[in-house]
């Protein structure tokens, strides 16, 4: 009777634990695990993200914040949707499967990515979606993916079905799905708009209106569109030529991680000699504002500053 007292408490414990396990809140730990996993791991894909998205390498503590999080949420569909991204190639094969999962779990982004596979393995099946399958299910649920996507092939005069004759360019129909998806928080939006202006699809003399896309591209994450902005202002390609706003724009892509940015900050540097005292002076200010970047080289600096026989005592 002792041994059956003993067991009925045994379980009772049991029960009481496993409710007590079930009902205790999230830990301030397992909240800071969630928001860096968000923080370092957003992706592009994603467009529930809580924060901006991750263009490029992501920073190597992600993994580990997200795993933390995955721990204490492992429903948590957006977290293992991030976790599944970092470091995988698109060509992995078991990407597929963890993109299929996230599906299940009732996260839209899988299916951006399984479109974005699908459209680097020359349109694929997986799962039973087609590329086109993908495409149609992202607009549907308005993924910015999906948008940019039919997007290009407005603006190449693509068939939106298989087996349609090529028809002509879109350029109008392409900027509306690209502004769509900038306005929905997807840089590549951004950046693919002001690639129509580019190009020249309204014209040469309004290659130019692409700056204000390229601008906002650089705004929400996209380093290198801040770049391609700059170079109106150094070449003077339908806007007054700039070296001082270029040098601008390149010290916000190399702040934002642009990998290329410094050779172009290098560059214009050593142009700057030539410039009168106040441009040059000017030109310093926004130089040895550089020390303060999180990306800056403290001996590449010091280097620059002695190839141009200046210091930052202006």
């Amino acid at each position: 009777m002792r041994f059956l007292r003993t067991s009925v408490v045994s379980v009772l414990t049991a029960v009481l634990l496993a409710v007590t396990i079930q009902t205790v809140p999230a830990s301030s730990a397992d909240k800071e695990a969630l928001r860096k996993c968000d923080e370092l791991a957003a992706s592009p894909y994603d467009d529930q993200r809580t924060e901006p998205a991750v263009f490029g390498d992501m920073h190597p503590a992600a993994m580990e914040w997200c795993e933390r999080a995955l721990r204490a949420f492992p429903d948590n569909a957006r977290i293992f949707f991030q976790k599944s991204l970092i470091g995988r190639d698109m060509r992995d094969p078991t990407l597929v499967d963890d993109m299929l999962k996230v599906v299940g779990m009732g996260y839209d982004a899988g299916y951006a990515v399984l479109g974005a596979i699908s459209e680097k393995s020359k349109r694929k099946k997986f799962g039973g979606y087609s590329y086109h399958d993908l495409v149609l299910l992202g607009l549907e649920k308005e993924l910015t993916w999906a948008l940019v996507e039919r997007g290009k092939w407005y603006e190449k005069g693509y068939p939106l079905q298989e087996g349609e004759k090529y028809p002509q360019p879109k350029p109008e129909e392409a900027l509306e799905l690209y502004e769509r998806a900038a306005d929905r928080g997807y840089a590549l939006g951004a950046m693919q708009a002001g690639g129509l202006f580019f190009k020249g699809y309204f014209g040469r003399d309004r290659r130019a209106d692409s700056i204000p896309y390229l601008k906002r591209a650089g705004d929400m994450g996209l380093p290198i569109a801040y770049q391609y902005a700059a170079d109106f202002y150094l070449s003077g390609n339908g806007v007054e030529k700039d070296e001082i706003e270029a040098l601008r724009l390149v010290r916000k892509s190399f702040d934002a991680g642009g990998t290329s940015a410094w050779f172009v900050i290098f560059n214009i540097a050593m142009d700057l000699r030539v410039w009168p005292k106040d441009r040059q002076d000017e030109a310093l200010k926004i130089l040895c504002g550089l020390q303060d970047s999180p990306n800056a080289d403290p001996q590449e600096f010091e280097k620059l500053l002695r190839s141009l026989g200046r210091d930052c005592n202006i």
